[in-house]
């Protein structure tokens, strides 16, 4: 799978591509701000990718802004967005769009999801949600 990574934090950028480019994946692009980041997915249309929301300039919300504009020019471009801030809205925003995979989730993956998006372990919403591991 061809991925653009968009993270501006060095570290956790490299990270990330290691670990993609270990599992087989091509790393096609990286971007460390907002502009860099429309700017590969435009260039290279990837496969997919891992956006960080905030980024330089503003460290506001820059990357979201990115992956929505690409979305736009290269519909139904799957993003996985990184933050360690939880704001709802960002999510609203990406799915407003007009791929929606996510807002039809069955009645078991909104409360995993909601366990996950907490920082649980598979096991730990196993035993949350009185299921065996492998229904996780």
């Amino acid at each position: 799978m061809r991925i653009v990574v968009a993270e501006d934090l060095y570290l956790l950028r490299d990270g990330l591509v290691r670990l993609l480019e270990a599992y087989g994946h091509e790393v096609v692009a990286t971007a460390a701000t907002g502009p860099e980041t429309l700017d590969a997915l435009l260039k290279w249309r990837p496969d997919a990718a891992v956006v960080d929301v905030r980024m330089p300039p503003t460290q506001s919300d820059e990357g979201l802004k990115a992956a929505l504009a690409a979305r736009r020019e290269v519909p139904g471009l799957p993003v996985l967005v990184l933050s360690q801030h939880v704001e709802q809205l960002y999510a609203r925003e990406l799915l407003a769009g007009p791929d929606r995979r996510l807002a039809r989730l069955t009645e078991r993956e909104h409360p995993v999801l909601a366990l996950m998006a907490e920082g649980l372990s598979d096991q730990a919403i196993a035993r949350r949600l009185f299921l065996y591991l492998n229904r996780i």
